[in-house]
Protein backbone atom coordinates (compact mmCIF):
# COMPACT_ATOMS: atom_id res chain seq x y z
CA UNK A 1 0.00 0.00 0.00
CA UNK A 2 1.37 3.34 -0.78
CA UNK A 3 0.34 6.13 1.31
CA UNK A 4 1.22 9.74 0.22
CA UNK A 5 1.48 12.42 2.83
CA UNK A 6 1.23 16.39 2.63
CA UNK A 7 3.97 17.08 3.49
CA UNK A 8 7.09 19.46 1.61
CA UNK A 9 10.70 19.81 1.80
CA UNK A 10 13.51 18.63 -0.04
CA UNK A 11 13.38 15.78 -2.30
CA UNK A 12 16.91 12.93 -2.41
CA UNK A 13 17.26 10.48 -4.63
CA UNK A 14 16.51 7.64 -2.37
CA UNK A 15 13.19 9.38 -1.92
CA UNK A 16 12.37 8.89 -5.22
CA UNK A 17 14.33 4.95 -5.25
CA UNK A 18 12.39 4.20 -3.11
CA UNK A 19 8.97 4.65 -5.38
CA UNK A 20 11.04 3.09 -8.32
CA UNK A 21 11.33 -0.31 -5.85
CA UNK A 22 7.62 -0.15 -4.79
CA UNK A 23 6.05 -0.23 -8.40
CA UNK A 24 6.06 -1.82 -11.42
CA UNK A 25 4.89 -0.71 -14.35
CA UNK A 26 1.56 -2.22 -16.48
CA UNK A 27 0.53 -0.10 -18.76
CA UNK A 28 0.37 2.98 -21.02
CA UNK A 29 -2.80 3.96 -22.46
CA UNK A 30 -3.66 6.99 -24.91
CA UNK A 31 -6.25 8.46 -23.05
CA UNK A 32 -7.62 11.78 -24.86
CA UNK A 33 -6.58 13.22 -28.03
CA UNK A 34 -7.50 16.41 -29.74
CA UNK A 35 -6.06 17.08 -33.38
CA UNK A 36 -6.55 19.78 -35.82
CA UNK A 37 -8.50 20.84 -37.72
CA UNK A 38 -5.55 21.04 -40.26
CA UNK A 39 -5.74 24.57 -41.88
CA UNK A 40 -3.67 24.11 -44.85
CA UNK A 41 -0.97 21.43 -45.76
CA UNK A 42 2.32 23.25 -45.55
CA UNK A 43 5.30 23.04 -47.76
CA UNK A 44 7.83 23.60 -44.30
CA UNK A 45 6.59 23.10 -41.36
CA UNK A 46 8.10 23.38 -37.83
CA UNK A 47 6.54 21.67 -35.14
CA UNK A 48 6.98 21.67 -30.81
CA UNK A 49 6.02 20.82 -27.46
CA UNK A 50 4.18 24.06 -26.18
CA UNK A 51 2.46 22.58 -23.29
CA UNK A 52 3.46 19.83 -20.90
CA UNK A 53 1.21 18.41 -17.99
CA UNK A 54 1.37 15.30 -15.29
CA UNK A 55 -0.20 14.41 -12.49
CA UNK A 56 -1.03 11.41 -10.81
CA UNK A 57 -4.30 9.64 -9.18
CA UNK A 58 -3.68 6.35 -6.57
CA UNK A 59 -6.80 3.92 -6.85
CA UNK A 60 -5.93 2.20 -2.80
CA UNK A 61 -8.72 -0.19 -3.31
CA UNK A 62 -6.41 -1.78 -6.80
CA UNK A 63 -3.03 -0.75 -5.38
CA UNK A 64 -2.75 0.98 -8.62
CA UNK A 65 -1.06 4.44 -9.47
CA UNK A 66 -2.28 6.27 -12.45
CA UNK A 67 0.22 9.06 -13.83
CA UNK A 68 -1.43 11.20 -16.78
CA UNK A 69 0.75 12.73 -19.13
CA UNK A 70 -0.54 15.23 -21.29
CA UNK A 71 1.10 17.14 -24.44
CA UNK A 72 0.35 20.08 -26.99
CA UNK A 73 1.74 19.90 -29.79
CA UNK A 74 1.88 23.21 -32.43
CA UNK A 75 2.93 22.80 -35.87
CA UNK A 76 3.60 26.06 -37.74
CA UNK A 77 3.88 26.91 -40.98
CA UNK A 78 6.06 30.36 -41.11
CA UNK A 79 4.21 32.47 -38.02
CA UNK A 80 0.36 30.41 -38.97
CA UNK A 81 -0.42 27.67 -36.76
CA UNK A 82 -1.20 24.66 -39.18
CA UNK A 83 -2.76 22.51 -36.67
CA UNK A 84 -2.81 21.65 -33.00
CA UNK A 85 -2.80 18.48 -31.42
CA UNK A 86 -3.09 17.36 -27.89
CA UNK A 87 -2.94 13.89 -26.44
CA UNK A 88 -3.06 12.75 -22.94
CA UNK A 89 -1.38 8.89 -22.05
CA UNK A 90 -1.65 7.13 -18.52
CA UNK A 91 0.71 5.17 -17.29
CA UNK A 92 0.01 2.19 -14.99
CA UNK A 93 2.15 0.93 -12.05
CA UNK A 94 1.04 -1.84 -10.02
CA UNK A 95 2.14 -0.99 -6.15
CA UNK A 96 4.29 -3.96 -5.32
CA UNK A 97 5.43 -3.11 -1.81
CA UNK A 98 4.27 -0.70 1.45
CA UNK A 99 6.03 2.77 1.48
CA UNK A 100 4.65 5.97 2.77
CA UNK A 101 6.31 8.99 0.80
CA UNK A 102 5.35 12.37 0.23
CA UNK A 103 3.92 14.79 -2.41
CA UNK A 104 7.28 16.57 -3.23
CA UNK A 105 8.61 13.13 -3.80
CA UNK A 106 5.64 12.10 -5.73
CA UNK A 107 6.34 14.67 -8.38
CA UNK A 108 10.07 13.97 -8.25
CA UNK A 109 9.07 10.60 -9.28
CA UNK A 110 6.81 11.45 -11.82
CA UNK A 111 9.19 14.02 -13.60
CA UNK A 112 12.37 11.85 -13.34
CA UNK A 113 11.33 8.68 -13.31
CA UNK A 114 7.34 7.80 -14.90
CA UNK A 115 7.41 10.59 -17.92
CA UNK A 116 10.84 9.15 -19.21
CA UNK A 117 8.85 5.93 -19.60
CA UNK A 118 5.94 7.49 -21.30
CA UNK A 119 8.08 9.68 -23.47
CA UNK A 120 8.71 6.84 -26.44
CA UNK A 121 4.77 5.91 -26.99
CA UNK A 122 4.58 10.22 -26.85
CA UNK A 123 7.21 10.75 -29.62
CA UNK A 124 5.67 7.69 -31.44
CA UNK A 125 2.06 9.15 -31.52
CA UNK A 126 3.22 12.33 -32.31
CA UNK A 127 4.98 11.02 -35.59
CA UNK A 128 1.96 8.65 -36.24
CA UNK A 129 -0.78 11.36 -35.97
CA UNK A 130 0.71 13.96 -38.06
CA UNK A 131 1.34 11.77 -40.82
CA UNK A 132 -2.42 10.73 -40.42
CA UNK A 133 -3.15 14.14 -40.79
CA UNK A 134 -1.59 14.73 -43.97
CA UNK A 135 1.17 16.91 -42.82
CA UNK A 136 4.69 16.28 -42.17
CA UNK A 137 5.38 13.03 -40.10
CA UNK A 138 7.20 15.09 -36.70
CA UNK A 139 9.76 13.05 -35.02
CA UNK A 140 10.79 14.74 -31.51
CA UNK A 141 14.32 14.94 -30.03
CA UNK A 142 15.50 12.97 -27.83
CA UNK A 143 14.30 14.12 -23.50
CA UNK A 144 17.68 14.88 -21.80
CA UNK A 145 17.77 14.38 -18.25
CA UNK A 146 18.50 17.48 -17.71
CA UNK A 147 15.21 18.83 -19.58
CA UNK A 148 12.18 18.74 -16.64
CA UNK A 149 9.24 17.76 -18.72
CA UNK A 150 7.60 20.06 -16.69
CA UNK A 151 9.41 22.93 -17.80
CA UNK A 152 7.54 24.84 -20.96
CA UNK A 153 9.41 26.48 -23.91
CA UNK A 154 8.79 30.30 -24.22
CA UNK A 155 4.89 30.71 -24.49
CA UNK A 156 4.39 28.02 -23.03
CA UNK A 157 2.60 26.78 -19.85
CA UNK A 158 3.94 24.00 -17.30
CA UNK A 159 1.96 22.22 -14.52
CA UNK A 160 1.40 24.49 -11.96
CA UNK A 161 2.26 24.26 -8.59
CA UNK A 162 5.41 22.33 -10.53
CA UNK A 163 8.78 23.15 -9.55
CA UNK A 164 11.85 21.19 -10.71
CA UNK A 165 12.60 19.03 -7.74
CA UNK A 166 16.37 18.93 -6.27
CA UNK A 167 17.27 15.76 -6.27
CA UNK A 168 21.32 15.65 -5.10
Amino acid sequence: MLSILEQSGPVSAPDVAAIIEATQPIGVRVDEVHAGPVRTIPTTMTAGIVECQSAYALLPDDDVLLVRIAHTLSCREDDDEVASIRVAHIVSFKVTADLETSRPAMSAWVDTNAYFLAYPYVRQFFTEITAALGLPPVVLDYRRRDDWPTDAPAGGQSSPGTAKPQIP
